[in-house]
């Protein structure tokens, strides 16, 4: 058997990038795209200041409920290091963006590769001048100057999955670019996957406070179980439910109900 080369970077630029640096630039794409006609420099600059805990709670608006991603997710995560590093385009592994697209990029024919997925498109739209039996026209480069040219992804079985930016790379295939610059989240060796924690973010807690309030006895224990899991299994859980459940908190018996859970969650982990 053939071992597989590991694959390189064409250039490593920076190592051990802050976390939060990434966040900040993704939320700037974000926050550019919904005011296109705020000066970016004033876009860039308030994202800038931003604190971590802020960018945080931001990163999780912006991915969790506007969007519908994994990047508030991956982005927090313990075990990764980041990089920005310039990659040839075809070590890339596309990893998805809408219902009609993701049809051609998880194929059999293309399987997420993206030179396979750029020779797919310029063939349907050689084929198709008029018609657009497959929806993918709104993929057609647009010869547009390119504001933020760095992706965001994480190493992954010898690829390097895409985590945000595949419209940008789409463009960039269509247009011939052959190297691409990225953020990339490296898995620390040694580490399980499963091991690997991450924000839970805020807003979750809050949530199961209302269905805690709302619910019956056998869905209150329900909620009181995902508390539990969210207090041993994430970054935030316990400081969250500390929030939530009891310092924000004016109602006795729930404010009593989340100190007990804290207790018992710390005592579970001695």
């Amino acid at each position: 058997m053939v071992d597989t080369p590991i694959l390189k970077p064409v250039k490593l630029l920076r190592e051990n990038i802050s976390k939060v640096e990434v966040a900040k630039y993704y939320l700037e794409i974000e926050f550019s795209k919904l005011f296109k006609n705020v000066d970016v420099n004033l876009i860039n600059e308030s994202i800038d200041n931003l604190s971590e805990s802020k960018t945080w709670a931001l990163l999780e608006a912006m991915s969790f409920t506007y969007h519908l991603n994994g990047v508030f997710f991956k982005l927090a995560r313990e075990g990764y290091t980041w990089n920005e590093e310039i990659w040839q385009v075809g070590d890339v592994l596309l990893t998805g963006m809408d219902s009609n697209v993701n049809k051609v990029i998880f194929s059999q024919e293309v399987k997420g590769d993206a030179l396979k997925f750029k020779n797919y498109l310029l063939t349907y739209f050689e084929t198709n001048k008029e018609s657009d039996p497959e929806k993918l026209f709104s993929y057609k480069p647009t010869k547009k100057e390119l504001k933020y040219t760095k992706l965001i992804a994480t190493r992954k079985d010898n690829k390097i999955a895409m985590l945000d930016g595949s419209h940008r790379l789409t463009e960039m295939l269509l247009n011939d670019t052959k190297e691409v610059h990225i953020f990339v989240g490296h898995p620390v060796e040694g580490v399980p996957e499963e091991s690997k924690k991450t924000l839970v973010g805020n807003s979750t807690l809050i949530l199961l406070t209302i269905l805690y309030k709302l619910g019956n006895e056998e869905e209150k224990k329900a909620v009181l179980t995902v508390v539990k899991e969210i207090i041993a299994k994430t970054l935030d859980g316990k400081d969250a439910t500390q929030k939530y459940w009891v310092d924000n908190i004016y109602n006795d018996e729930l404010k009593k109900i989340g100190e007990n859970l804290l207790k018992e969650c710390s005592n579970s982990l001695r």
